[in-house]
């Protein structure tokens, strides 16, 4: 019932946004009878900057697994295992950004490229968890594996998915449609 709401939620934004580049004032319109009450913390975009918070620290806690990994399958010195770790850390959270300003510009392929990375970030957290219980399983230790950190890397996965799948969220979308459709009054 519930992604069926969202899946509703995100055509009716992604229909909004179609609409706007022909018919801005009543996007507008039909916009704000929609939000509610215009104040609020979606008007600040804290849904998406705790989502995307949520996603960024998920995605970085098994990166030294990974990394650790890959450089040891290609025998590669362990010392600069850091390099891939900041590397990809970086350009997650670069390209996280960039989802998250132009998601409050009210553009929906950002906000599609948002919940495709908070996807791939609960896959990554789902067999960083696998890792650490084949490791408890088995008793062979994994380099750079925590149970307790693949657990609070799928928790943070599943936190950033519920923000991002929640009224609060859409009511936001709602708000940065918004503001595009005023921008495109002026």
């Amino acid at each position: 019932m519930k992604l069926r709401q969202f899946r509703e939620r995100m055509q009716y934004c992604g229909d909004l946004e179609s609409r706007l580049r022909h018919h801005p004032q009543q996007v507008k319109e039909e916009i704000l009878d929609k939000m509610g009450v215009p104040l609020g913390l979606h008007t600040l975009g804290f849904p998406l900057a705790i989502s995307l918070l949520c996603a960024v620290l998920s995605f970085a806690l098994p990166q030294f697994w990974i990394w650790s990994a890959i450089y040891a399958g290609f025998n590669l010195p362990q010392h600069a295992v850091l390099v891939g770790v900041f590397a990809t850390g970086l350009g997650f959270a670069i390209f996280n950004c960039l989802t998250a300003f132009f998601t409050g510009k009210g553009y929906m392929l950002a906000v599609r490229a948002h919940l495709t990375l908070s996807a791939l970030t609960l896959a990554v957290s789902l067999l960083f968890l696998l890792a650490a219980l084949f490791s408890l399983i088995s008793g062979e230790a994994i380099r750079g594996v925590s149970l307790s950190g693949a657990l609070i890397s799928v928790a943070l996965a599943l936190g950033g998915a519920a923000i991002a799948t929640s009224f609060s969220f859409y009511r936001m979308l709602l708000y940065a449609l918004h503001n595009r459709a005023w921008r495109k009054l002026l």
